[in-house]
């Protein structure tokens, strides 16, 4: 678990984990230089509890450095992720480790999710929806994965370069060592806030990590290595995937999406059809963005409803991203 400035979930992360069925792990934690009392926090669970250890960074590692040091620094031969403002449901420790103790070939295994607010209340439903047809975007987040440590290590771990999209490298990569499945029960709650969410103003970093990572997609698709297209990537114009998830974070988060200042920047090759679709977007979600939550979680349940059809009852199920 990396934990930067996450005082007010803290608790309730950490006692998501401490209470799973499963039991026999250790809980890393890796204080990544925070100011709000996290590290206190953090020694007080290791005196209640000796399967907590922390591990302390006096200076800020980052989302991708925090990520790979946390793991270097366990000691079991399998590894779960856990992000310090999300939650856990009890029994997801035990359903993925029995994923992997049935499937050697499997070097890693998400679980879906729900998204919950600052406040803990479920506000995005689950969503089979990405297992039922290919995707290059996990349907799983990045907080829920349990994989080999073995593998991971094989594949070179987290890489700095890739900042802001980590995990979709880490598991391009660890495709390579054998099949992605994911539990479909949604064993994890992914929360929604203001800390998690992008601010208004959009990051010069943000804006060339999803520019990066769109990019490398497509290479990566070609069957390319895209480590060549870190220095050559296009960076004119604004990708409507930025907005996009400027727009979706805040939305879940209980704001509006506002980012229509942005419009203005959307790259002028890209279809109509999108940037269409992002100033409905943009101006309904502003005017009424109770009513588009309302509407997003009925599309997402209705979809949902038509992947059950194509989604087996039981058992995980292949990540098909290619």
């Amino acid at each position: 678990m990396p934990v930067h400035n996450a005082a007010p979930y803290l608790d309730a992360s950490v006692e998501s984990i401490l209470t799973q069925t499963f039991t026999d792990f250790e809980l890393v934690a890796l204080d990544d230089g925070s100011t709000d009392g996290s590290g206190g926090l953090l020694r007080d669970w290791a005196k209640r509890d000796e399967r907590v250890r922390l591990v302390e960074s006096p200076t800020r590692l980052g989302l991708a450095g925090s990520s790979d040091r946390v793991v270097r620094e366990a000691r079991a031969r399998v590894c779960a992720r856990m992000d310090a403002d999300d939650f856990s449901c009890p029994t997801r420790l035990q359903a993925q480790w029995d994923v992997l103790q049935a499937n050697p070939d499997v070097p890693l295994v998400g679980t879906l999710w729900e998204g919950i607010d600052a406040t803990g209340r479920v506000v995005r439903p689950r969503d089979r929806w990405r297992l039922a047809r290919r995707s290059i975007f996990a349907p799983f987040p990045h907080g829920s994965i349990m994989f080999r440590r073995e593998d991971f290590e094989a594949v070179g771990g987290y890489r700095m370069p890739f900042a802001y999209w980590e995990d979709l490298d880490l598991y391009l990569r660890m495709a390579t060592r054998g099949r992605i499945l994911v539990v479909p029960t949604p064993l994890y709650r992914y929360r929604f806030h203001q800390a998690s969410s992008i601010g208004g103003s959009i990051s010069p970093e943000e804006v060339r990590a999803v520019h990066l990572m769109l990019r490398c997609v497509t290479l990566h698709r070609r069957g390319d290595d895209y480590m060549a297209a870190l220095e050559s990537h296009d960076r004119s114009g604004l990708d409507p995937m930025v907005l996009y998830f400027l727009a979706a974070r805040r939305l879940w988060g209980g704001h509006s999406p506002g980012i229509r200042c942005h419009l203005s920047q959307v790259h002028p090759r890209r279809p109509r059809l999108i940037w269409l679709g992002l100033l409905v977007l943009a101006t309904a979600g502003d005017c009424a963005p109770r009513a588009v939550r309302a509407a997003l979680r009925a599309l997402i349940r209705l979809r949902d409803a038509w992947a059950s059809r194509l989604i087996p009852a039981e058992g995980p199920v292949e990540w098909r991203f290619e």
